[in-house]
């Protein structure tokens, strides 16, 4: 069993724009890494995919944590400082046709791009994704807001709100205590 992060200058060497103290396991597949910035102390943990065909932007005191998903299509993914995305999280910029008025997937090589979706999922500051979660485009979370495990977003999450379902829907306020704590970081 591996237990080998990759470090900043190791990544550096990949083509990844990273901060300082970044950790991404070494069973972590990146494509198109100049396409992937990471900020300051992040850590990546196993078997996750990054699919960064656009820009994918991971602030500062971010953890990401086993066989999370990002895909970025054309438009980018945007995960700001203090966040978290539990294990197996899916994160889609982009998603096919289901309609059947459109080719899928990357056997179409003129693909119209019609009827498929891609816009940019914003994950703001001190937010954290529960494990399995499934984040559509166009998603675009608050500050603070928390996603319960196994849940569906595709919708602009209010900040500070604790949200749970499929499709997620507001559970409750979320404390900004946690606001105080990472000042001290």
């Amino acid at each position: 069993m591996s237990n080998y992060y990759l470090k900043d200058k190791q990544l550096k060497e990949l083509g990844v724009k990273c901060g300082k103290n970044c950790s991404v396991h070494s069973t972590c597949i990146i494509t198109n890494p100049k396409n992937l910035k990471i900020g300051n102390n992040v850590r990546i943990d196993s078997f996750s995919l990054i699919n960064s065909r656009s820009k994918i932007i991971i602030g500062n005191y971010v953890h990401i944590g086993s066989h999370v998903f990002l895909y970025s299509g054309e438009k980018g993914i945007e995960i700001k400082n203090y966040s978290a995305i539990s294990s197996g999280v899916k994160i889609y910029s982009f998603t096919d046709d289901y309609t059947g008025k459109d080719f899928f997937g990357p056997f179409n090589k003129n693909l119209s791009k019609k009827y498929s979706k891609s816009k940019k999922i914003i994950i703001k500051k001190y937010c954290i994704i529960g494990s399995n979660a499934v984040i559509l485009p166009g998603t675009e979370f608050g500050e603070g807001t928390a996603l319960g495990a196994l849940s569906l977003a595709f919708t602009k999450l209010k900040s500070w709100s604790v949200y749970h379902g499929n499709p997620a829907r507001l559970v409750s306020a979320r404390s900004k205590k946690i606001k105080n704590i990472t000042s001290k970081l």
